[in-house]
């Protein structure tokens, strides 16, 4: 644990960077603070007469479930294949296997919650910030009473039986959150204890204190934008900025927010319902965190140890445990999610479908188009039309699933597929062409690369375009659109890649509903386009599965 706490302090010895900090903090007036009110406690801790504690899966059943359809079950991870190559994020695919004769039941589209644990080194290090008061350690169980009628904002959902810090810990609270003003206030209060690392270059307790109720001030507002809003700065870097804070258990538990359940759209099709005989697979883009040096902890400091995301890090090390140690990967929690968004094939399989996606959005339409093969299998009448457009960084190292949409082109399963990638440039006819495999001439031949398309919404329509005519596949589109009452459906990231299609197909719309040949869009109102848009999904007619 020491040796944490020194690699933590490491990367705030910038002299400069902390010269600086104390001259911008110094600006503001102590005595004229506007500070936030401090609640008051919503829940009381106290020991338990008894201590007999429930089994893991026991205390987590106890947790109410966000937008649950189903008990929360137990599984196995039973695989995990790397998709990707080279530089490419790292893209796995997972088998998860539930235990006993446990079923989901679900619809192509559905999407499955997983619960996840934080990092054994993550929680150690914030134990060691705690001050337990009466509960003495980390695994000594305690009960959580929620006072009544305190405050709408209580942590209602914590279970009302013996529970451990550690517990608690590992399965429930998000360590990483992000930093508020109201932390920064409560923290404010914590700092109580000297450097025990004996850092001449740390503050004392009483400069630390200060600087947070500066943070957490309204005449601090632009030192919180600055040093806490624009670099992310989460509870964890907090504390490592602010040695000197000791967390009373109580405010720990009442500041830090849920550790949320991560879901994920599997991309098999449901068969009767998932059991021991049909797996779940899904895919998920490990999150990664670039290593923290004094270079960009502006004076302030980074908790050092954050590599990768919580879920996903979890996972590949459970894996990893395993393949290196031959022992069994510990239970999974996992239940069925209620599909609030109905991210469904529309019911009439006349009606085509447009999906759109990038990286692991396009989980959902594997098993759309998977289900549609079953249904021509099975011998069902009409076959649906359905286009994918699908982006990522290059075809030789992030491309997913090359052979699975090779062969649903091969066999017609999808009527056509367009593939665009962010960075890579495709060398058209020139002789020095790489030897592609099989796979990625196929999807060139029946699909089609776009060589000028970068993302997505350049698959919709060309970037830079403005004016008609338009393009072949273009006018394709717009047929399936306005003439064939396609559905387009959407899945991929909520922040750039969302709105970016939906802006690239209101421009599309606006070009083809208003004016004539040499039609040029006006600026970057499109009302014919938005209003199309709008009466889509009123419609349902205009999906979105996206994700912060």
């Amino acid at each position: 644990m020491e040796q944490l706490c020194k690699s933590t302090n490491e990367l705030c010895l910038n002299a400069e960077n902390k010269r600086n900090v104390d001259d911008e903090f110094g600006t503001i007036d102590p005595g004229k603070l506007t500070l936030p009110l401090l609640a008051p406690s919503t829940i009381e801790i106290s020991l338990c007469e008894y201590t007999a504690m429930k089994s893991l899966h026991e205390l987590l059943k106890l947790l109410p479930l966000p937008a649950q359809s189903s008990p929360l079950m137990s599984a196995q991870l039973t695989s995990l294949s790397k998709l990707t190559r080279g530089d490419a994020k790292t893209v796995y695919r997972a088998t998860i296997i539930l235990d006993g004769d446990q079923r989901i039941e679900r619809n192509a589209g559905d999407s499955v919650g997983l619960l996840c644990k934080n990092a054994k080194i993550d929680v150690d290090w914030l134990i060691d910030r705690i001050d337990f008061g009466e509960i003495e350690h980390a695994d000594k169980p305690f009960c959580i009473h929620v006072i009544p009628g305190k405050s709408k904002s209580a942590p209602t959902w914590l279970p009302e039986v013996p529970v451990t810090v550690r517990f608690l810990l590992t399965y429930c609270f998000e360590l990483h959150a992000p930093v508020t003003r109201r932390i920064a206030r409560v923290l404010a209060t914590c700092c109580t204890r000297e450097n025990p690392l004996e850092d001449m270059s740390s503050d004392s307790s009483g400069e630390q204190s200060l600087k947070l109720l500066k943070l957490s001030s309204r005449e601090g507002s632009a030192l919180f934008d600055k040093y806490i809003r624009e670099p992310n700065f989460t509870f964890m870097d907090l504390l490592a900025s602010f040695p000197a804070c000791r967390v009373p258990l109580v405010q720990l538990l009442e500041i830090l927010p849920r550790l949320q359940p991560r879901s994920y759209t599997p991309i098999n099709p449901p068969g009767k319902g998932c059991g021991p005989a049909e797996p779940l697979l899904i895919a998920f883009t490990r999150v990664d965190f670039p290593p923290v040096s004094r270079s960009d902890t502006y004076g302030l400091c980074r908790y050092p140890h954050r590599i990768h995301g919580v879920c996903t890090g979890w996972l590949e090390r459970a894996w990893n445990s395993k393949s290196s140690n031959l022992e069994s990967v510990p239970l999974l929690g996992i239940y069925s999610r209620k599909n609030l968004n109905q991210f469904h094939l529309p019911d009439d399989v006349m009606k085509p479908v447009i999906m759109l996606g990038s990286g692991t959005g396009i989980a959902p339409f594997l098993c759309f188009i998977e289900e549609e093969r079953r249904r021509r299998l099975d011998g069902c009448l009409p076959r649906r039309d359905l286009w994918l457009i699908f982006g990522c960084r290059s075809p030789l190292t992030s491309l997913l699933f090359p052979e699975s949409l090779a062969e649903f082109l091969t066999d017609n399963v999808l009527s056509r597929a367009c593939f665009c990638f962010s960075r890579y440039e495709m060398p058209g006819d020139d002789p020095r062409r790489p030897d592609f495999p099989d796979t990625l001439k196929t999807l060139n031949t029946l699909g089609c690369i776009h060589s000028k398309a970068r993302y997505v919404q350049h698959c919709v329509l060309s970037s830079g375009r403005s004016t008609k005519p338009l393009e072949a596949h273009e006018e394709q589109l717009i047929d399936w659109v306005l003439n064939r009452n396609a559905t387009i459906m959407v899945c991929g990231e909520a922040k750039s890649l969302a709105p970016s299609v939906r802006h690239a197909w209101e421009n599309l719309l606006e070009l083809s509903l208003t004016g004539g040949e040499g039609a040029t869009l006006s600026g970057s109102e499109n009302p014919a386009g938005e209003a199309y848009i709008r009466r889509m999904r009123s419609e349902r007619r205009y999906l979105e599965d996206v994700w912060i």
